[in-house]
């Protein structure tokens, strides 16, 4: 049987699967489409026994809420890697599985229920198979109440589901509002596990080269802010605000960066240590030069006006 383009993409649509996996399913199939999408859930089950000691500590994290707010749920969507984590694809799947788990109390009978003509079970194994990682659901939780309220932070990393005794004309505000100090702590656990896995005997080793880094950083920084608000024209108080501001390097999101690469071998160990000082010191210096700025630049204006 002549398998078509409108067959291979009826069946990728479907199941999400690569064209090439699409065709080869089909044409061992013989066209039949139901067979083709067993093909592809088997080879799920073979990827999945081959990974199954495999850690899948990286993933998507969503809260959904009822229409009327009266309950939710989280779910995790866990990967192995956190390049598959942020692809779209696979964050549009965790949100479909959300939607579809608000209608379930319980991971048991949510697992085991009809998801787009298969269980959700088979469905994460066919991803298994597309994907070639382990895909497994890491955490499902519900929530009812008066008032339920959502937060997803920015990554899909963290979510949290608020529970209020009343409802009011800003539950969601509140409800969000509430949220925020769970989103604060595990910022704060993120931080002390990336301290943990630091040796700061080597701290000592590397201080020079930090601080001579940071000088650098800054002078540069200062300098372009300058330069660029000059290009544009804009008012001196105005530039050096902004200059005084800006001038302070953060290398918070670096140092996750660079555990990554040291993980995978893609950076010397050095490096680690060295934008862990960088971040910490730029974190410590920053709003001594924003004070620093607002003395000067007021003197600085008196004797343009002058």
């Amino acid at each position: 049987m002549k398998i078509t383009a409108s067959d291979v993409n009826k069946l990728r649509q479907s199941t999400g699967a690569g064209m090439m996996d699409c065709k080869k399913a089909l044409e061992e199939s013989n066209g039949d489409f139901e067979k083709a999408v067993e093909i592809l859930r088997k080879k799920g089950q073979k990827v999945s026994v081959n990974r199954a000691d495999r850690d899948s500590s990286e993933g998507a994290v969503i809260a959904k809420v009822s229409s009327d707010n009266s309950f939710g749920v989280i779910i995790s969507l866990n990967c192995e890697t956190d390049f598959v984590a942020k692809n779209q694809d696979y964050i549009d799947l965790a949100n479909q599985l959300a939607d579809h788990a608000l209608n379930y109390k319980d991971l048991d009978s949510f697992i085991n229920s009809d998801f787009n003509n298969m269980k959700v079970s088979d469905k994460l194994l066919e991803q298994t198979g597309i994907i070639g990682e382990k895909i497994e659901l890491g955490v499902f939780k519900y929530l009812s109440a008066i008032f339920v309220g959502s937060y997803i932070h920015p990554g899909n990393k963290i979510a949290a589901l608020t529970g209020l005794s009343e409802k009011f004309e800003k539950s969601a505000e509140v409800a969000k509002l509430l949220a925020s100090p769970i989103k604060d702590m595990f910022v704060a656990i993120f931080f002390i596990s990336v301290g943990a896995l630091m040796d700061v005997s080597q701290l000592e080793n590397y201080i020079f080269i930090a601080i001579a880094l940071i000088a650098v950083a800054i002078g540069m920084k200062f300098g372009a802010n300058l330069i660029g608000n000059a290009i544009f024209r804009q008012k001196r108080g105005k530039a050096l605000r902004s200059a005084f501001t800006l001038a302070a390097p953060r290398g918070e999101f670096s140092i996750v960066i660079i555990e990554v690469g040291v993980d995978i071998g893609a950076v010397s160990s050095f490096l680690f240590p060295l934008v862990g000082i960088i971040a910490i010191v730029t974190a410590f210096i920053s709003p001594f030069l924003v004070k620093a700025g607002d003395k000067i630049i007021p003197v600085l204006e008196d004797k343009e006006n002058d």
